[in-house]
């Protein structure tokens, strides 16, 4: 097991179901938890539904492509890891809004690696996202 005493990870869509899950996992590992997420999607939550203090020590609604905010979190927490999961991954909802799903899941990536250029401390990050984990409706 891995021993994180004092070290910080923050988790770009904390609120989803992949990010949740990773979260709890990595909290469970010692990790300080920072979570964001836009909570742009519909339906329940897994994090809403349970003592938040299980999965985060901290959360903050905010859209990864506002770098301004995301940097704001990184300069304050000073995060050792960052996994971003946060996009939107629901298939239907991209083709009834393929914009909005590509502006998130791809300028969510260019903000997340335009924000890392600047932070040092940051030494690990990790990009992930599935639609496999989501029932189509």
């Amino acid at each position: 097991m891995v021993n994180a005493t004092n070290k910080t990870a923050l988790v770009t869509g904390a609120g989803g179901f992949v990010g949740c899950w990773v979260s709890a996992w990595v909290k469970a590992r010692g990790f300080r938890v920072i979570g964001v997420d836009d909570y742009s999607s519909n339906g329940q939550r897994l994090l809403d539904m349970v003592d938040r203090s299980l999965i985060v020590d901290h959360f903050e609604q905010i859209d990864v492509c506002d770098l301004d905010r995301l940097k704001v979190v990184v300069e304050r927490e000073r995060p050792e890891v960052l996994l971003h999961f946060a996009g939107q991954a629901i298939v239907p909802e991209a083709h009834r809004n393929p914009f909005a799903t590509y502006r998130s899941n791809t300028l969510g990536v260019v903000a997340v690696l335009e924000m890392l250029r600047e932070y040092e401390f940051c030494k690990t990050l990790l990009v992930a996202t599935s639609d496999k984990v989501y029932v189509n409706y």
